[in-house]
This record gives C-alpha cells, structure tokens and sequence, in this order.
C-alpha cells in the first residue's frame, strides 16, 4: 500500500512540476559541486515529459541516435558556461 501511494504521488508530481525543479537542483549542484564542463540527458524519443523538463533547465537537444531498445533516443546538452550565463546568478 505505502509504494502505491509513493508512486501515485510521484505521479501526480510530475504534472506539477517538481520533475523541473528536481532535476534543476541536480543541474546546478552538479556544476557547483563537479568539474564537470557538460551535463546531458538521456530519454526516449518519445518521452516527451523528459523532452520539456530537459528544456525547461536550459539543455538543447544533441543528438538523436538510433536506440536498440528505444528504436530512437536523444540526447540533451547543458554547458557550464550556458549554466553560469543563465542560471548560477539565482542561487
């Protein structure tokens, strides 16, 4: 019962945003924490949720590459110095 409720809620998540936020706050400890010059993101093509948020954090899409198990996956991109233009000055 508790997991049904923990995935629920994890899905009613992600319709309000918290995907954004979580995977923001990784971005930005990744290049205040790492010496990490890139970060990307790796999703089916037709996972268009994962499309947005990767978006939505300042990342353009890489590449598209044919995906044994996926047919077709992307790959998305963020830079640091992209990061420290758009987003380091908010924290």
């Amino acid at each position: 019962m508790l997991l049904w409720k923990m995935q629920f809620k994890l899905k009613i998540g992600a319709l309000q945003g918290f995907a954004t936020e979580a995977a923001a706050a990784v971005r930005d400890w990744a290049f205040e924490n790492t010496k990490y010059d890139y970060l990307h993101s790796y999703m089916k093509y037709s996972n268009v949720p994962s499309c947005k948020t990767s978006q939505k954090i300042g990342m353009k899409k890489l590449k598209e590459y044919p995906d044994e198990k996926n047919d077709v996956s992307f790959a998305f991109v963020i830079s640091r110095e992209e990061w420290k233009k758009s987003y380091a000055h908010r924290n």
